[in-house]
């Protein structure tokens, strides 16, 4: 199954579409606005309630919780000490997400090593864009929450960035 994930640049509420090949609306995404551990709901395009995810709010690391509506839950923690990739572990599924941080593809792979996903961003665009290719279609609901949380994921990283460069002074 192909989908692709499109967020707006500029917006109050972050709000995301994942949508299939025909640009047909599967999932619908929208966080608060102002919310400190980072919500955000997830909606099949029917409006019926996918996942709610949300941040820890201290730790040395990134970490997300997810809370699917079909009784699964699962925890997403960054490894630290990495210099060219991310491995992010979802242990409740036996799974891994690694990939190239400056190059935004990424790929899960399940607890046999098998990949049943990958993605990959688009670099020049009006719109945030990663092209999803999943091979485990009976995951899929699974998996698309794990990509919203990766991307929440990647924007903290890179506004904190943004903070630390903003806040050097100018030689």
């Amino acid at each position: 199954m192909k989908l692709h994930i499109k967020s707006k640049l500029m917006s109050i509420h972050d709000k995301m579409q994942i949508l299939d090949e025909q640009d047909k609306i599967m999932y619908e995404v929208e966080s608060k606005a102002l919310s400190i551990k980072d919500k955000t709901y997830i909606k099949k395009a029917d409006g019926a309630d996918i996942a709610y995810i949300h941040a820890k709010m201290i730790s040395l690391h990134n970490t997300y919780f997810a809370e699917m509506t079909n009784g699964k839950a699962f925890e997403l923690n960054e490894e630290l000490w990495h210099l060219t990739k991310d491995i992010i572990h979802i242990d409740e599924f036996g799974w891994q997400l690694e990939g190239d941080f400056l190059g935004h593809n990424y790929q899960i792979r399940d607890r046999h090593g098998d990949i049943i996903a990958m993605a990959r961003r688009k670099w020049i665009s009006l719109h945030n864009i990663y092209y999803l290719d999943i091979m485990a279609e009976n995951l899929v609901d699974e998996i698309v929450t794990v990509f919203i949380v990766l991307e929440h994921m990647i924007r903290k990283r890179e506004e904190a960035v943004a903070r630390t460069n903003h806040s050097q002074p100018n030689n």
